[in-house]
């Protein structure tokens, strides 16, 4: 049996929600492929979180940030095992998220060359199988009262 390869990423992560719906990305690469996911990623050197959040939304959905606030203060941590080239692999993703208003516009319905096949608004109800981990974090995290967020202007 093949020996299983664990690797790690940190990204921060907007939950863009209208009604009752939340705009997600559809994943083009990397272990999530074809997986709906939060647009977010990686900040990049010297770069904040914050900062990468803006440019990350921006880059995949083609919103701009009106504002932000933190959902959570330490990383949620979820992982995930998948298969590449027939070898496993399991990622251990650790996520910040943030509760986004943007400004009203357009969002990019095709992919943004990158990371995205493009984005769709999806019911916070729905019942599809095809969300990353984070994703269902993230619908633990708004459905629960609990949290007590810190409100950050663009």
């Amino acid at each position: 049996m093949p020996e299983i390869t664990h690797h790690s990423h940190f990204g921060v992560y907007g939950l863009i929600t209208r009604s009752d719906k939340i705009l997600l990305i559809k994943k083009s690469r990397g272990p999530y492929l074809g997986l709906w996911d939060l647009p977010g990623g990686k900040p990049e050197d010297n770069e904040t979180n914050e900062a990468a959040l803006v440019r990350e939304i921006d880059e995949e959905t083609g919103l701009k940030v009106q504002k932000f606030v933190a959902l959570n203060s330490a990383p949620i941590v979820t992982k995930f095992s998948y298969q590449k080239d027939g070898k496993p692999f399991v990622l251990e993703h650790s996520a910040l998220f943030y509760k986004v208003e943007v400004c009203d516009g357009e969002y990019k319905k095709a992919g943004d060359g990158q990371d995205s096949e493009g984005a769709d608004w999806v019911s916070l109800k729905s019942s599809k199988q095809d969300f990353t981990p984070i994703v269902y974090e993230a619908f633990k995290l708004i459905s629960t009262p609990t949290h007590s967020p810190t409100a950050v202007n663009n």
